[in-house]
């Protein structure tokens, strides 16, 4: 007599996860060690079939019921300072909630998504665990959900860890990103994302470890011509075994804009590039500066446009979803209303010689509670993409234009931080203000 198939149950979010099979389906990272943070994602599908069960002939075959589930896992690491910092899960099959997850955690990364390997998955969260471990700090909450990953340690060695660097950094294709991200690196205190970027051991990498914490705002670059550079120019000798070929060094100077709790300094660096690597770093000059002199050094022109939501408050909100997956922008709720950041799909204004922090921003959605849409960018070609975003969105046939303005410095974020309602009674209250 036949012995019955095991019964499939569904139900997986009731699943013990560090007690069930776990079997690995797909990850990824993001490419972004070089800007200091790193996203990963996990799809696990789990059950509870026993092994005994899965081969034939067994005595107990068909007698337990199996229940199975998927296991989503997002995990936030901040390479700088926090090392593993939080995790996510979703235990159910809805791949609109991942995608939301998603557009959360990597929408303002500027990212590409690497594919790992189960392996590679170890590797990474042991590694990062162990960053944890050497800096004090705690691990994120959900250890029991997550820890099967530590076990069997995989903590990759220095071979490993230099071929898994080379996975979650981007290219090198440029002197200025190459440049940028090495002070970056440095001002964040990431000796580990600096030597990376180095052409050896010889270039200190911790010449700014003085800066605790500190934001790196701003960097205007420019090449310091040949016949100045005079004797850094030599080409260093030739070492035992080494090609014939040389790579001709190149100087350049870098004015950094720096912030730390408030407080903001300009330090002027000579940095050597020879090839797409760092062969040295200088400190020249430093001095600080006023929150409203950093200010005026980051300030930009700022493009708004205020449009009517003509919805009810639950029809606005049964559409909301199409902001930050539609329009790949993140929310954040403030008192207010609803801030949708949209960024740029890479980080490519870390190749720009004038670089800024905040460049990465391609535009910002701004729902009020009063029932307004005010969209600002801050260039005209950004501007004009946001406006084509609106009229191709499901919300287009709901929105009343009433009016565009520009601005020489940004007025949006004051107006959302005030008290006021409607945009245009803020400008009129600003403008009385000034008269």
């Amino acid at each position: 007599m036949d012995r019955p198939v095991p019964r499939i149950l569904t139900g997986g979010q009731k699943l013990k996860i560090a007690e069930v099979n776990r079997h690995f389906i797909s990850a990824y990272v993001t490419d972004t060690r070089l800007m200091g943070v790193l996203a990963v994602y996990a799809h696990w599908h789990l059950d509870t079939l026993d092994e005994d069960e899965a081969e034939p002939g067994k005595g107990n075959a068909g007698t337990n019921p199996v229940t199975w589930g998927d296991l989503h896992q997002f995990f936030y690491i901040d390479c700088e300072e926090t090392g593993l910092e939080t995790y996510y899960e979703i235990r159910v099959s809805d791949m609109n909630m991942v995608a939301e997850r998603e557009q959360a955690l990597i929408g303002g990364l500027g990212a590409k998504k690497i594919d790992l390997s189960e392996e590679e998955l170890r590797q990474l969260m042991c590694l990062y665990r162990s960053f944890n471990l050497q800096h004090g700090l705690p691990l994120p909450e959900g250890l029991d959900n997550y820890g099967f990953l530590f076990t069997p340690d995989m903590t990759p060695g220095p071979g490993q860890r230099q071929a898994l660097m080379k996975r979650i950094c981007t290219d090198i294709t440029s002197v200025y990103q190459l440049i940028n991200y090495f002070m970056m690196r440095c001002f964040g205190r990431d000796p580990e994302g600096a030597r990376y970027l180095a052409a050896d051991d010889t270039v200190p990498v911790d010449l700014y470890d003085r800066y605790v914490r500190a934001t790196f705002c701003r960097n205007v670059i420019d090449r310091i011509p040949p016949a100045e550079e005079g004797e850094r120019q030599k080409t260093p000798p030739q070492r035992a075994g080494e090609s014939s070929v040389r790579i001709k060094t190149r100087e350049y100077l870098c004015e950094s804009l720096v912030e730390m709790d408030g407080r903001y300094e300009v330090i002027v660096s000579r940095v050597l590039v020879r090839g797409k690597k760092v062969a040295g770093l200088e400190y020249s000059s430093g001095f600080p500066v006023t929150p409203s002199e950093a200010a005026l050094m980051m300030r930009k022109t700022e493009h708004v446009a205020v449009f009517n939501i003509l919805l009810s408050d639950r029809e606005l909100e049964e559409n909301l979803g199409e902001f930050s997956i539609g329009f790949h922008a993140t929310l954040t709720r403030c008192e207010n209303g609803r801030l949708f950041m949209a960024y740029r799909p890479d980080n490519s204004h870390v190749s720009e010689r004038v670089f800024q922090l905040n460049n990465d921003v391609a535009g910002v959605y701004f729902v009020s509670n009063a029932g307004q849409l005010i969209t600002a960018a801050y260039s005209r070609e950004d501007a004009l993409a946001i406006n084509r975003t609106i009229h191709g969105s499901i919300l287009a046939p709901y929105l009343q234009f009433a009016g565009a303005f520009l601005f020489k410095e940004p007025l949006l974020y004051e107006f959302m931080h005030s008290d006021i309602d409607l945009f245009e009674t803020f400008l009129s209250m600003i403008s009385g203000e000034e008269e």
